[in-house]
């Protein structure tokens, strides 16, 4: 298992941080991908743990891009209700499960209809 954490940073490269998303614990994550790869060689388990992780930074990227004010052409995704309490609530179930992740909150706000997904930009 790798020894450095570039991810601890990740905020810095994508812009301002939202108040009300918390900080996960992303070694947690990488070590419970390691746990349940289905996979048994050492090679194919670190590309199983870092396709978790890159799933990680996706949802952090798309839910920090979907809640920004001005909208990036390629955004996938954008806040239509931005109701604290329906945020709230799906943050109270993403952190009921032992392993909260970004991932899982990114679905949550969807399903509670916080995110849509943007139709493509057309040029």
């Amino acid at each position: 298992m790798p020894t450095e954490q570039p991810h601890r940073d990740i905020f810095f490269y994508i812009g301002p941080r939202l108040s009300w998303l918390p900080t996960y614990n992303l070694d947690q994550l990488l070590e419970k991908a390691f746990r349940e790869s289905p996979f048994s060689s050492n090679m194919m388990e670190a590309g199983y743990a870092q396709s978790e992780m890159l799933n990680e930074y996706r949802a952090i990227v798309e839910i920090s891009s979907a809640f920004n004010r001005v909208h990036h052409k390629n955004s996938l995704y954008e806040a239509v209700n931005r109701s604290q309490s329906e945020i709230d609530e799906a943050l109270r179930s993403n952190d009921s499960d032992n392993y909260p992740s970004y991932s899982r909150l990114l679905d949550l706000l969807i399903q509670r209809g916080v995110l849509v997904r943007r139709e493509p930009a057309t040029d």
